[in-house]
């Protein structure tokens, strides 16, 4: 109820779902994306907050001229952030029946974390160098607390109090790639989509989840 827009599998295809198509929600957009590139990744099982965070660190993607930058604050998640963070043994632990993941007023707080614990994995100077070799400790299903001693060196507590840290940082870092897209990508032809075609996805959504 409280999401803008959602990824969903099908039978035979994907969707991603939305309320309503504004520039507003782009970001949401390339979040949901990334939950279906994971999901089609060939990742059997992957941590929730990792899923998350990953997906909320994406959305931040915009053009800069020739290049794409990755990787900027997301101001609403710091601010749920100090107002009530959670521990990191429960964001490490929490799964899609959670109430931390599916409870309107606990849920932005996992998210903010989420993200916060990914940017610092993938940004920082102390964890950047070492983040796919944590990624692939973690696909090999690896506990989470174990990667992290394993990996870094670090117990969950460390982590946890260089995470409160990073989120009080006054700098950022960023990453910029350079990218090169095809004509159809940069004008995509968009047309209304036929109104037996959309009654029809309607219907195979309903069939492959009830709850929307």
């Amino acid at each position: 109820d409280f999401a803008f827009a959602y990824y969903q599998r099908g039978y035979d295809t994907d969707y991603i779902v939305m309320q309503q198509i504004n520039a507003q929600y782009y970001p949401t957009v390339i979040h949901e994306y990334v939950h279906f590139l994971i999901r089609n990744s060939g990742i059997v099982d992957i941590p929730v907050w990792l899923n998350e965070g990953l997906a909320d660190f994406y959305s931040t993607m915009q053009p800069m001229g020739k290049k794409v930058q990755v990787g900027s604050f997301i101001p609403g998640r710091l601010v749920q952030l100090r107002e009530k963070p959670l521990s990191i043994e429960t964001l490490l632990s929490v799964d899609h029946k959670s109430p931390a993941y599916n409870e309107k007023d606990r849920a932005g707080t996992f998210y903010a974390m989420s993200w916060l614990l990914v940017h610092m994995l993938s940004m920082s100077a102390e964890y950047r160098d070492k983040f796919p070799q944590f990624l692939q400790a973690i696909v090999t299903t690896k506990p989470p607390t174990k990667a992290f001693e394993d990996v870094y060196e670090k117990t969950p507590k460390r982590v946890e109090s260089e995470l409160l840290k990073y989120a009080r940082s006054e700098r950022i870092t960023v990453a910029l790639f350079d990218v090169k897209l095809e004509k159809a990508a940069e004008s995509p032809v968009i047309e209304p989509a036929d109104p037996f075609e959309v009654e029809i996805n309607q219907a195979r959504l309903l069939a492959v989840n009830p709850q929307h």
